[in-house]
C-alpha cells in the first residue's frame, strides 16, 4: 500500500523534539502530527520552536502534517457555552489555527474523545458550534480542519451538514468502531488522514500493530481493497513498557507492519 506513512509526536516524548526527524526519516517515517500543547503551558508555539520544527522537516523530508489539539480532551468542545472549559477548548482552536497558517502546515486536528466525547444530541450541537468557528478562522487562513471522532456514518453526516463548511474532513480512528468494515467507502469518502493503533481488552494503543485485539492486518487490507492512498499516522503509546525501551525501534516494527 503507496501511502505517506507517519507518526503522532504526542506518543512518545522523544518526538516533541524538532531534533527527531533525522531518527524518523531512517525509521521509514514520512510525515508528523504535532500537538499544540496544553492550555497550563499556554500553547507553546514560539517562533523560534515553530523555525526549528520547519527547519528540521524541510532537512530530512519530513511532512509537517497537522497541528492536534490534545487540549480538548480535557477542556471540552462540548462544554456549555461561555463556561471555563469551553472558553479554553475555543482559545486553543484559534491558537491551533494561527500554528498551522505560521508553519505552513495544512490541517488542524480536533479529537472527539475524553471531555470532547459526543455522547447525546447537545453534546452534537456543541462540537458542531465549536467545529463552525474552527472552520470558519481556519477557512481565513486556507487550513482544512479534521475533525476525529467514533460516530456512525449517519452521525457523521449529521455533523457535516450541521457545520456546513467544505473545509471540514475527517481524521479516521480505525480502533473501536463497529461499523468500520461495512461503512469503510463512506468514512474513506470524507477522510484526511488515518490514525492506527493496536489494543487489548479494550484499551487502545497499547499492542504492537499485529498483536492485540484490534484486527490491525484486516483494517489495513480493508484500506488497500477500497483504493485507499491518504497518510497512514502510527498512535500507538510506546512509553508502554510492551514496546520495550527503543521507541524508534518500536516504531519501525509497526511501520514493517504495515
Amino acid at each position: 500500500m503507496a501511502v505517506l506513512f507517519g507518526v503522532c509526536n504526542w506518543v512518545h516524548p522523544l518526538l516533541q523534539s524538532p531534533s527527531c526527524c533525522k531518527e524518523l526519516k531512517e525509521a521509514g517515517i514520512d510525515a508528523i502530527q504535532l500537538d499544540l500543547g496544553s492550555a497550563e503551558e499556554d500553547f507553546p508555539s514560539s517562533p523560534g520552536i515553530q523555525r526549528q520544527w520547519k527547519e528540521e522537516a524541510e532537512l530530512y523530508g519530513i511532512r509537517l502534517d497537522a497541528v492536534a489539539v490534545l487540549a480538548v480532551l480535557k477542556h471540552g468542545m462540548t462544554a456549555e457555552p461561555g463556561s471555563e472549559r469551553r472558553n479554553t477548548a475555543e482559545k486553543a482552536i484559534a491558537a491551533a489555527v494561527d500554528c498551522a497558517a505560521d508553519m505552513g502546515i495544512p490541517r488542524i486536528v480536533l479529537p472527539s474523545f475524553k471531555a470532547s466525547a459526543i455522547r447525546n444530541k447537545d453534546d452534537l450541537r456543541e462540537t458542531a458550534r465549536c467545529l463552525r468557528l474552527a472552520c470558519a478562522l481556519a477557512k481565513h487562513r486556507g487550513i482544512a480542519v479534521a475533525t476525529e471522532n467514533l460516530l456512525d456514518v449517519t452521525m457523521m453526516k449529521s455533523l457535516l451538514n450541521i457545520v456546513a463548511y467544505d473545509n471540514l474532513c475527517s481524521c479516521l480512528d480505525l480502533s473501536g468502531r463497529e461499523d468500520v468494515f461495512e461503512a469503510l467507502p463512506e468514512h474513506l469518502a470524507v477522510c484526511c488522514g488515518v490514525h492506527l493503533k493496536d489494543g487489548m481488552y479494550g484499551e487502545s494503543g497499547v499492542r504492537p500493530l499485529g498483536e492485540g485485539s484490534c484486527r490491525a492486518g484486516e483494517l489495513l487490507a480493508a484500506l488497500k481493497r477500497e483504493g485507499y492512498d491518504g497518510p497512514l499516522f502510527l498512535e500507538n503509546r510506546y512509553t508502554e513498557p510492551v514496546f520495550g525501551p527503543d521507541a524508534l525501534y518500536a516504531l519501525r516494527r509497526d511501520a514493517e507492519y504495515v
